[in-house]
């Protein structure tokens, strides 16, 4: 917790709640983080069911438009390599703590409580168990990939993780454009 609040994600702790007009507290659990013998933290913003953070949020809308959450396929990532040839190159790029690299709207703040040892907190950026942290992270990824397409290259993105497909010639600077450095792609097609 205490990295959390030194790296601005977390503000806390609070003695009292913060928040004198409204404050929502919501249980934590815990999930085992895949290939690791750590956990995850969630804020359970489904809790209590019907009157929930959650229940809140409108499940086929987001920002006011209908959800339209879609991912790539394999045959959109086959039909680049197709149309780049052989000798191409493929890579990957993961956003590490993609949830939280999208700041949350001061404004909702007071939505994100809960509570550890008796003191008060709460979330200022994504939370893991929001119910539009999935929308609002594939929409922004979305934008680096139409960036990225407007520019030539051909990114494809799937909630924090991206796949290029790139000729020989510009694989290694296509890579280092999403943030990379130094590193080589990594499968040849």
């Amino acid at each position: 917790m205490t990295k959390e609040i030194s790296l601005g994600r977390v503000a806390g702790p609070f003695d009292a709640v913060p928040f004198p007009d409204g404050f929502v507290v919501s249980p934590l659990n815990t999930v085992p983080k895949r290939d690791s013998d750590e956990c995850r933290v969630i804020v359970n913003l489904s809790s209590p069911c019907g009157t929930s953070v959650n229940d809140g949020i409108p499940s086929d809308s987001f920002l006011g438009e209908p959800i339209s959450l879609t991912y790539p396929t394999i045959d959109s990532i086959v039909e680049a390599v197709i149309s780049l040839g052989p000798g191409c190159l493929l890579y990957k790029h993961d956003l590490k703590k993609a949830y939280c690299q999208f700041p949350v709207d001061p404004r909702d703040y007071h939505l994100l409580g809960y509570t550890w040892d008796n003191q008060f907190y709460f979330d200022m950026v994504l939370t893991v168990g929001l119910h539009s942290a999935a929308m609002a992270r594939q929409r922004s990824t979305s934008a680096v990939s139409w960036i990225s397409q407007q520019q030539g290259r051909s990114l494809f993105n799937y909630l924090d993780d991206f796949i290029g497909v790139s000729p020989p010639s510009t694989a290694n600077a296509d890579f280092q454009a999403l943030g990379k450095s130094a590193h080589r792609p990594v499968a040849r097609a």
